[in-house]
């Protein structure tokens, strides 16, 4: 997928279809953390574009 400059997307860990605005992982276990995790986006080279940090001690939840 090709997302363009600041468009954005959602992505999601389970399963369902994949749209124009989201993206489905494929997981069928759980992959995220309770207390706190990372998501990364990179680009085809491997290249940092952006990240996302979760700490349950700060907030319930977030959206990036």
């Amino acid at each position: 997928m090709i997302l363009g400059a600041k468009k954005k997307l959602t992505i999601r860990s389970g399963q369902g279809s994949d749209g124009t605005s989201t993206v489905y992982w494929g997981r069928r276990a759980y992959v995220w953390n309770n207390d706190e995790d990372v998501a990364y986006v990179r680009n085809a080279r491997g290249k940092l574009i952006d990240s996302c940090g979760y700490d349950s001690t700060r907030y319930d939840y977030k959206n990036c």
